[in-house]
C-alpha cells in the first residue's frame, strides 16, 4: 500500500468518526434543548399523585335537637411508610414495620392487626397514604405510645372525626350503620391516584341519602361529604418525598333532622324489649313518623370502625333475624284489626249502624263452620257495628263482609293504603291482597263465599305491614285522609335549612261521609274504654284512646303462633296520635300489645 492510499484511507475513517459524533451531539441537542423541557415536565408528571381524603359526615337529630348519629374525635396509630424504608430488599421494611406494629400492640395489650400480606398490598397500592396499625385509642393508650413513638421513626397518632351511635339499639333500624366503601364501585375512583375511602351507608336512613338527598325532583347533597384531595411527589417506588402544593380541605356532608321524638323511640324501645315485633306512633295529623321500632334490634356502633366477620355471621343468622326492620318489611296476617276497615266497607254499601247481626258462637257457610273466639264461653248475642268492634265478633262481621261482597271490601282496603307501599324513604313490603285472579293462579281454585268470611275477619289471604296498619289507623283518627308518612323533617348545612318538609301527602281518602267514621270510631272507642271492651288493658290516665286489638294464628305444628296487635288512635288536647303495635308469638292482642300502648302514654306524656 503507497503513502497516498493510506492518507485517503485515514481521511475517510476521520470523516465517519466525525460524522457519527456529529450526528450524536445533533440527538443530545435535541433531547436536552429542543424537545428538554417536553420531558422534564413528563417525567415530573409521572410522579405526581393525587391523593383523596374521606370527607367529615353529617349528623343525624331527633326532633328536639339531640344527636342520633354523631361524628367524635377518634385517635389512631399511623406508620407512615416513607419514613421506614429499611436498606436492602423489600421484606426487610416489612419486617421493619411488622416489629414495630407489634412492640406498640404489646404496648397497650391489644392484638396486631398487620400482617405481611397486609403491609405488602398497601406498599403495592398506596404507599403514600399512612398505614393504620391501632385505632380508637383511649387516652390511657395514646400516653403510653407518645412514650415508645420518638424510637419509631414514620409512626404518628392521627386524630380523624369516627361516626358514633349514642342511644346504641333505639334507633338502629331508622337510622341503620356504616360500612367501608368499596372503592370499585366508588363514583370517583378514577379521579385519584391514591384513594382514601369514605365509610358508606350500608342501612337505614345512613345507606338511603348517603351521598343524595333524593325526594322525588328534589337532588341535594346527602350525608356524605365532597373530599378533600392533595398532590405529592413520589419516587420510583411509590414512596412521597415531596407535597407539591397545600392539601384542599374536606366539607362535611349535610345534617339531617328526624320527625323522630328522642322520648317516645327511647320508652317504645325499652318496650318492646324482650319481644319480637314493632311500635309505630305516628301524628295522625301529618303523617310524621313520632316512633318506630322494630325489635329485636341490633347495636350499629358494633360496625364502627369495623365488625368482625365472626360477629356478622351471628347476627345474620340469629333465628330472630335482629337485622329485619319488622315495622317497614314484615308482612303479617292482620286478623281482627281488620274488621274497623270492614265495617267501613259494609256501611259504605248500604249496611245501617242499627243492623243487628246476632252471634251464635259459629256461622255456617255451607258443609264449613268459622267460630267466634267467644264459642268457648258463650255467644255474643245481638250485635251492631260499634258493639261488634268492642267485642270484636267474628259472626257479625262475616255476615255484614259476606253480604258486602270482595269486590267491594276490596275497593276500602286499596283506599286504605293496603297492597302497596307507604311513601316512607325506606325499603318497605306492599303486603298481600287477595283478588279472584290471584287465587287461581296460586292455587288454580275459584274464589268463595268461604274466602269471603276469611277475609271479613282478617284471615286468609291477605298481609299487612305494621307501617300500614299505622297509617289506616291515622285516616281513622283524622277523618279519612291517607298519609304518606315521613321521617325526615329538615335537611341543614352549616349555615341553613337547605329543606323542610311541608304538608303530608293526601293518597286516598277512607269514605266520601266522614259520619260512617263516627260510627267505626265509636266501637274502637268502647274496645279501649268499656269495661268489657278486647282492648280495655290500654286505657290510661294521660290520654282517651280509640283501638283494636287482633289475633291471628299462623304456622303450623309445633310453629305454630299467635301473632297479635292493638292498632289505634289517641286524643291529647289538639295532639292526635296513631298507633300500630305488633308482637310475634303473644297470647292475644288485648292482653299482649294493649298494655304496651298503655304504659308507653303514661311513661311518655307529661
Amino acid at each position: 500500500m503507497n503513502q497516498k492510499t493510506y492518507f485517503l484511507r485515514l481521511i475517510i475513517i476521520f470523516s465517519l468518526f466525525l460524522a457519527m459524533f456529529g450526528l450524536l451531539v445533533l440527538n443530545l441537542w435535541d433531547q436536552q434543548v429542543r424537545t428538554g423541557e417536553a420531558h422534564r415536565d413528563k417525567i415530573s408528571h409521572q410522579s405526581i399523585r393525587k391523593i383523596r381524603h374521606p370527607a367529615g359526615r353529617g349528623r343525624i337529630y331527633s326532633s328536639d335537637g339531640t344527636i342520633v348519629a354523631g361524628n367524635r374525635p377518634s385517635s389512631s396509630l399511623v406508620f407512615h411508610l416513607a419514613e421506614m424504608r429499611q436498606p436492602g430488599a423489600r421484606k426487610n421494611t416489612i419486617k421493619y414495620i411488622l416489629e414495630c406494629a407489634e412492640r406498640a400492640a404489646r404496648r397497650t395489650g391489644r392484638t396486631n392487626r398487620l400482617t405481611e400480606e397486609i403491609i405488602n398490598r398497601h406498599l403495592n397500592k398506596k404507599p403514600a397514604i399512612p398505614i393504620i396499625v391501632l385505632e380508637s385509642l383511649d387516652m390511657k393508650e395514646i400516653t403510653s405510645l407518645k412514650e415508645m413513638l420518638p424510637r419509631i421513626e414514620g409512626g404518628e397518632i392521627i386524630t380523624e372525626p369516627q361516626r358514633y351511635y349514642p342511644d346504641g339499639k333505639d334507633f338502629a333500624h331508622l337510622v341503620g350503620y356504616m360500612g367501608r366503601e368499596d372503592r370499585s364501585k366508588a363514583e370517583d375512583k378514577d379521579e385519584y391516584f391514591y384513594y382514601d375511602p369514605d365509610m358508606k351507608g350500608q342501612q337505614g336512613l345512613e345507606k338511603r341519602f348517603d351521598t343524595t338527598f333524593d325526594l322525588g325532583d328534589l337532588k341535594l347533597k346527602g350525608l356524605r361529604g365532597t373530599p378533600g384531595k392533595s398532590l405529592v411527589r413520589v419516587d420510583y417506588l411509590g414512596y412521597v418525598f415531596d407535597v407539591i402544593s397545600a392539601p384542599v380541605a374536606s366539607e362535611r356532608g349535610n345534617d339531617i333532622v328526624l320527625t323522630v321524638d328522642h322520648r317516645a323511640q327511647s320508652i317504645a324501645t325499652e318496650l318492646m324489649e324482650g319481644k319480637k315485633g314493632s311500635f309505630i306512633l305516628l301524628d295522625a295529623r301529618t303523617g310524621a313518623v313520632l316512633a318506630l321500632v322494630s325489635s329485636p334490634c341490633f347495636d350499629p356502633s358494633i360496625f364502627i370502625p369495623e365488625i368482625s366477620p365472626g360477629e356478622y355471621a351471628r347476627l345474620r343468622n340469629d333465628k330472630d333475624k335482629p337485622f329485619v326492620n319488622r315495622a317497614l318489611t314484615g308482612t303479617y296476617m292482620p286478623g281482627s284489626v281488620l274488621k274497623p276497615l270492614i265495617g267501613l266497607a259494609a256501611l259504605k254499601n248500604g249496611t245501617s249502624p242499627d243492623d243487628i247481626v246476632n252471634c251464635e258462637g259459629a256461622v255456617r257457610i255451607g258443609n264449613s263452620s268459622i267460630k267466634c273466639w267467644i264459642w268457648k264461653y258463650g255467644v255474643h248475642g245481638e250485635q251492631t257495628l260499634p258493639e261488634a268492634i268492642k267485642n270484636s265478633c267474628n259472626a257479625y262481621f262475616i255476615t255484614v263482609g259476606r253480604k258486602t261482597g270482595l269486590d267491594k271490601i276490596l275497593a276500602t282496603l286499596e283506599a286504605a293504603g293496603l297492597g302497596k307501599k307507604t311513601g316512607i324513604p325506606l325499603p318497605e313490603q306492599t303486603g298481600f291482597l287477595p283478588s279472584r285472579k290471584l287465587k287461581m293462579e296460586l292455587y288454580n281454585e275459584s274464589w268463595t263465599e268461604f274466602d269471603t268470611a276469611l277475609l271479613s275477619i282478617g284471615q286468609g289471604m291477605i298481609l299487612v305491614t305494621p307501617i300500614q296498619a299505622a297509617v289506616y289507623a291515622a285516616a281513622l283518627a283524622n277523618g279519612g285522609k291517607v298519609l304518606e308518612p315521613y321521617v325526615v323533617k329538615e335537611l341543614r348545612n352549616k349555615d341553613r335549612t337547605l329543606y323542610r318538609r311541608g304538608p303530608s301527602v293526601v293518597k286516598s281518602l277512607l269514605a266520601d261521609d266522614p259520619n260512617l267514621l263516627v260510627i267505626v270510631k265509636k266501637g274502637m272507642f268502647l274496645a279501649a274504654n268499656d269495661p268489657k271492651g278486647t282492648a280495655r288493658k290500654a286505657k290510661n290516665n294521660k290520654i282517651t284512646l280509640f283501638g283494636k286489638t287482633g289475633t291471628a294464628e299462623v304456622g303450623k305444628g309445633v310453629d305454630r303462633h299467635n301473632n297479635t296487635w292493638y292498632i289505634g288512635f289517641g286524643q291529647k288536647g289538639e295532639n292526635l296520635y296513631a298507633f300500630s303495635v305488633l308482637v310475634e308469638e303473644g297470647l292475644s292482642g288485648g292482653s299482649t300489645c294493649a298494655p304496651v300502648v298503655s304504659e308507653f302514654f303514661e311513661k311518655w306524656i307529661e
